[in-house]
């Protein structure tokens, strides 16, 4: 894999990031407002007249001025400025900027994730981190005087991000240190926006006499309790939140209460709100990304609560069961998912599928059915900027019913009512005994569905947008050493893209496929195999770091989680190796990707009792030098 291109000590000719004057934040929420600034300003330097300070291009490349270079050379990606940076002795020196590395290295990701880094990621624990990586490189290499230089500039969280992110890129081994959290607690656990706090529920049987949940917070030596929520009556939970900014913990009972805790000045938590919802048993609790709308599921109805002085209720919707009788209407929900800017809700149950449009404070409701008769979806995924929703529904047409397959119907938003409109569908084998999984591409232009080729070998089936808002199939993919469909082997059942969409896994009983883009073409990198996924009691998961290069597995009933990512050769290879002992049921990396959530499920005779623990993360820099 090519790097970007090493920096040289020497002072930065300008200052960049994800805010700067190169990457104007207007338009598009993903990528639209690069790609016309990265026009106008590439027309302005090469097509029209240049200003006074900046010298025009001439045939001699070498002789372009150092302005002209910076303008053209922020809209490359990595790869690119690395490439650049080989034609001659000036345009390595401009491409050697660290902060035009960091500032093309995050044009990749979309806007909202650079904004998202901006706010999550801690300069003091990277700077940290930085420092004892640093020791680990010999006192006389020229990597460690670079590295040094660095930490002794004031790096915004950008470049600190882009400087984690190389170290671990040019490491052939991460080193995982086992934390000082090993808990028996009760699952989920939640983990605050900006990675620093993390929630574990503490069982009457431990310590507390109460249900509790124990608050922990990263420090310099690791976690250490900074809170304890007694919960009183609140024996079940069922939607647990932090805030945005991470000041305020959010629980709902299963008898419909709200607390509150607020961080105090001191670093504890104090419960602040305690406010009785309903009066009646919830089995549903979704929090917004930025906790100021709640959705409750009541028996068949929903309830909207808005967040202004107090929780009050804004909406209220009741919907028809159309399974048959014998479903029970709380059954589990297949979808319950808000859009990332908390303005759209999809809610899929008992074959029903709702979407909640926020109108002003109110909120609109539609349901989505085309006039079709016993129609029965099933699971159905937002598209990052909430244009499209995708469904999934079993094959109605008897005339072209197969085996396991299922047809995937695609809606768009319109600003005119009715907002949500039927645009097409496509019919896929991919589904055995679970739902198929979709998911979106980070901007929204592709997506991906489990489908099956028609020798029988799993697959996905990658769709395109095309400019005029049709959906197209693009191609197929196969995965590992071609993956039948059979009882044993089971179905695709996760897919992700990576942050920046460069890689693309799906996770089978079989194992775990990753495939890199390149040249606008998915190309396979890896294939982690499942220990004997006939008696596999557990299956495989991925999860992709924030970085976007590495992702951690999971596979086998004794727990192996493995980071896999691009090495100094450019191959994906296998950095990491560690045995949990039982089952991983979570995984979830910090905001920074220096630390790894475990979430672990053990039998003991006939008991099971959940393990949550935390890896620390650390590249293993070799002594001669990183590439």
């Amino acid at each position: 894999m090519n790097l970007p291109a090493a920096s040289s000590p020497r002072p930065p000719a300008y200052s960049t990031g994800p805010a700067s004057s190169h990457t104007a934040t207007a338009g598009d929420p993903e990528r639209k407002e690069d790609s016309d600034r990265s026009a106008s300003v590439l027309s302005a330097a090469l097509c029209t007249k240049p200003a006074v300070a900046v010298q025009p291009p001439g045939r001699d490349i070498s002789r372009w001025s150092c302005q002209l270079l910076e303008l053209v050379f922020c809209h490359l990606d990595t790869i690119d400025l690395a490439h650049a940076g080989q034609t001659c002795r000036q345009w390595y020196q401009a491409a050697s900027d660290h902060r035009l590395q960091a500032q093309c290295f995050m044009r990749a990701y979309p806007l909202r994730y650079r904004q998202y880094l901006q706010q999550t990621l801690d300069p003091a624990l990277a700077r940290q981190c930085l420092s004892l990586w640093c020791q680990q490189l010999p006192e006389d290499s020229w990597q460690r005087d670079k590295l040094e230089y660095l930490l002794g500039e004031r790096l915004a969280p950008c470049q600190l991000f882009h400087e984690m992110t190389r170290q671990m890129l040019s490491a052939e081994r991460i080193l995982a240190t086992g934390g000082n959290l090993s808990l028996r607690c009760a699952l989920p656990s939640a983990c605050s926006p900006d990675g620093n706090y993390l929630v574990t529920e503490v069982s009457p049987p431990d310590t507390e006499p109460t249900p509790s949940l124990s608050v922990w917070r990263q420090g310099t030596c690791g976690l250490h309790r900074t809170g304890l929520c007694h919960l009183g009556n609140l024996n079940v939970w069922e939607g647990l939140t932090f805030s945005a900014d991470s000041r305020r913990l959010l629980v709902v009972s299963r008898d419909g209460l709200l607390q509150t805790w607020q961080l105090q000045a001191d670093g504890s938590w104090q419960l602040s709100i305690s406010q009785r919802l309903c009066d009646e048993t919830v089995f549903m609790a979704k929090f917004s990304p930025d906790a100021h709308w709640l959705v409750l599921q009541i028996d068949t109805r929903l309830q909207m609560f808005g967040e202004t002085r107090a929780w009050q209720e804004c909406s209220d919707w009741e919907w028809v069961n159309v399974q048959p009788s014998w479903v029970p209407a709380y059954s589990p929900h297949d979808t319950a998912d808000f859009s990332r800017d908390s303005r759209h809700f999809l809610f899929v149950h008992n074959g029903e599928a709702l979407v909640f449009d926020r109108q002003n404070t109110g909120w609109q409701a539609q349901r989505l059915n085309r006039g079709t008769p016993l129609t029965t979806y099933g699971e159905g995924v937002l598209s990052p900027s909430s244009d499209w929703v995708a469904l999934s529904l079993s094959c109605r047409d008897t005339r072209h019913r197969l085996i396991n397959s299922y047809i995937l119907e695609l809606w768009q938003r319109h600003e005119t009512q009715p907002h949500w409109r039927f645009s097409s569908e496509r019919m896929f084998s991919g589904a055995h005994y679970s739902q198929p999984c979709v998911a979106f591409r980070h901007d929204g232009r592709q997506l991906v569905a489990a489908d099956r080729l028609c020798n029988g070998h799993l697959c996905l089936a990658v769709l395109s947008l095309t400019q005029d808002g049709n959906w197209v199939t693009a191609c197929q993919l196969q995965l590992g050493p071609a993956v039948v469909t059979t009882p044993s082997y089971g179905d695709i059942h996760s897919a992700s893209f990576s942050a920046q969409g460069l890689y693309l896994a799906a996770a089978a009983d079989a194992g775990v496929q990753i495939w890199r883009c390149h040249a606008g073409t998915w190309k396979p990198v890896a294939w982690i195999e499942a220990p004997d996924p006939a008696s596999n009691g557990s299956s495989p998961e991925c999860r992709f770091s924030p970085d976007g290069w590495h992702c951690a597995v999971s596979t086998g009933d004794e727990g192996c989680v493995s980071i896999h990512g691009p090495g100094p050769g450019g191959k994906y290879i296998s950095k990491m190796r560690v045995i949990e002992g039982a089952c991983v049921c979570r995984m979830q990396f910090s905001p920074d990707g220096l630390r790894l959530l475990v979430a672990s499920r053990y039998a003991h005779e006939f008991d099971y009792h959940n393990r949550t623990s935390l890896l620390y993360l650390a590249p293993a820099l070799s002594r001669a030098g990183t590439s």
